[in-house]
């Protein structure tokens, strides 16, 4: 993918979500928002050519978050990535 195309994933899964770009990439912890950026992460690492550095970099995170973030997906949460595709 390129830059403009992820660009325009991430727009098209915030307006899924009903989200701005802006809040979903805070700082904010509220679950909702995490779970939301979790999903993300892990869409953007499995779908995509993305390093780890590249994905934190584009949601202003560190990039051992966003490997947290895909580990928990993969490797089972209590949050189900069923619920948010539905």
């Amino acid at each position: 993918m390129n830059v403009s195309s992820i660009n325009d994933f991430v727009e098209k899964y915030c307006e899924l979500h009903e989200i701005t770009q802006n809040k979903l990439f805070s700082s904010a912890r509220h679950r909702p928002l995490v779970e939301k950026r979790m999903i993300l992460a892990y869409f953007l690492r499995k779908g995509t050519n993305m390093s780890w550095k590249a994905i934190g970099k584009l949601m202003n995170k560190n990039h051992a978050s966003m490997i947290h973030y895909v580990n928990k997906i993969e490797f089972g949460t209590r949050y189900s990535i069923i619920t948010w595709l539905m």
